[in-house]
């Protein structure tokens, strides 16, 4: 006996022989001259049962009888594939599978519901015919009266006289969906995650981090991007004005630290968007800016003219300093040159 599953596939029986003589040949099969031997093929579908009784082999020196020769199907019922969902509003969706009904009459169908697993509340759509033929036939259902701004789940399912089978669980939204990563490949979880952007000097360039919204749902999605709490201003996003995601695709925000002040800074990068149960998409921003001492010093004059008011300005310190809007304190200090001071 031999299994085939997955097919069309050819059987060959036979050895290197120089002829042949089968009695009965099975009249779908045929003898092929291969050259150095014959063989007997036959080509099935797994939904097809064959028998080829008293193939009889005759070689030059020796003689080869096989009495009785099965070919069997496999018996685990049509080839099931399920497809995107398509023509997704936010109260329908039309499912969309495939099924291979490999020679037997069968008659396809849609699992739905809310459990992503859909072990339970689910609902099975009304059955369609896919036929009997050999090969894969794609059928649809549509969905009406769903509930807004919701995730669903669905498999096609296929029957014939050799059981069911069902297809992969796949899902739709009847809205937008939002998702946030940073980097790119790393999902933000709205409310909880963090975004360092590490230390650097007050005043110093700007450093910058890119945020990437995606839309998983199957409807556009809007969005706003702003910074928002007690430090917003060192945190300057782009674009700031509304921006529409198509259903499976990305837009890019990017976000510039600039501490004013030296220490812990922090702020909210708050997404404004239409997906309802995650508006707004929020992501915690960290930072700190650093106070770094000056580089130099410099008194634009030392000398001073001679019997001169009391109070008179010798000269005017100036201060190299990257951190932009320090102040600072002079003090005169003991050592060469301070006899006056």
């Amino acid at each position: 006996s031999i299994l085939a599953s997955g097919g069309p596939f050819q059987i060959n029986s036979g050895a290197e022989l120089n002829s042949v003589v089968t009695s009965p040949v099975d009249g779908n099969g045929s003898l092929q001259d291969l050259g150095a031997h014959m063989v007997y093929v036959r080509t099935i579908n797994p939904a097809q049962s064959v028998e080829v009784h008293g193939v009889l082999a005759f070689g030059e020196t020796n003689t080869t009888a096989i009495d009785h020769f099965v070919i069997a199907a496999s018996t685990t019922g049509p080839g099931v594939s399920s497809s995107a969902a398509s023509s997704v509003s936010t109260t329908g969706a039309t499912l969309n599978g495939s099924i291979n009904p490999y020679g037997l009459s069968t008659t396809g169908r849609f699992i739905w519901g809310t459990d992503p697993f859909l072990l339970t509340g689910t609902t099975t759509t009304a059955d369609v015919s896919i036929g009997s033929g050999t090969t894969a036939v794609s059928y649809s259902t549509s969905l009406a009266s769903l509930t807004p701004d919701t995730v669903y789940y669905y498999r096609a399912s296929g029957t014939n006289s050799n059981g069911t089978n069902i297809g992969t669980i796949l899902s739709f939204k009847t809205g937008p969906e939002i998702g946030v990563d940073q980097p790119s490949g790393t999902g933000l979880v709205s409310g909880s995650s963090t975004v360092n952007f590490g230390s650097q000097a007050v005043g110093s360039a700007a450093t910058s981090r890119t945020f990437v919204v995606r839309n998983t749902g199957s409807l556009p999605l809007t969005f706003t991007a702003s910074s928002t709490g007690t430090n917003s201003s060192d945190f300057t996003v782009s674009p700031t004005s509304s921006v529409e995601v198509a259903a499976g695709a990305t837009a890019n925000v990017v976000v510039s630290f600039q501490p004013g002040s030296p220490g812990s800074r922090i702020a909210t990068l708050s997404l404004s968007n239409n997906d309802s149960d995650e508006n707004p998409f929020n992501v915690a921003l960290t930072g700190s800016g650093l106070n770094t001492a000056p580089t130099n010093l410099a008194l634009s004059s030392s000398t001073v003219a001679e019997n001169v008011a009391a109070d008179t300005v010798v000269g005017t310190f100036t201060t190299t300093d990257s951190n932009v809007g320090d102040t600072f304190t002079y003090t005169l200090v003991g050592g060469t040159g301070s006899t006056d001071n």
